[in-house]
């Protein structure tokens, strides 16, 4: 079957993709029974040595705790740095917003005269500009 809808079904295509999802779990945990009862015949047929096993694993506990403080430590490390990064960036953009609000958006360092001469430059260029496509036409 095809993922295509065709014009006598109405049955969206997510609906064949899940049942075939469904399909081969299930084929999947067929052969998983299969190699579970295989593993039983095998461990059975060989001695396990119980008190060595309960060494390992303890050896490999200790070590894991160890691990997972360690990472911990760097977590809470790199956690604190990202929020003091977060911190600065928010208050950047808060002052940021906040001149914008207050029409302050050009540097601070611009004056109510270095915007008005900005402005009659303007002027002067968009005039020099339209004299010119007069002249042209």
């Amino acid at each position: 079957m095809t993922t295509n809808q065709t014009a006598k079904t109405r049955i969206p295509a997510p609906f064949y993709a899940a049942a075939g999802a469904a399909d081969l779990a299930y084929r999947k945990l067929r052969d998983l029974q299969a190699k579970v009862a295989e593993q039983r015949t095998f461990t059975t047929s060989r001695e396990l040595d119980v008190e060595r096993l309960r060494g390992v694993a303890r050896r490999n506990v200790k070590a894991f705790v160890v691990g997972a403080q360690a990472a911990q430590e760097k977590v809470v490390a790199g956690a604190q740095v990202a929020q003091e990064k977060a911190v600065g960036i928010y208050s950047d953009l808060v002052a940021r917003g906040e001149k914008v609000v207050r029409g302050g958006a050009r540097d601070t360092a611009a004056t109510a005269s270095e915007i008005a001469d900005t402005a009659a430059t303007d002027v002067r260029r968009t005039a020099a500009k339209r004299t010119r496509a007069a002249a042209s036409k």
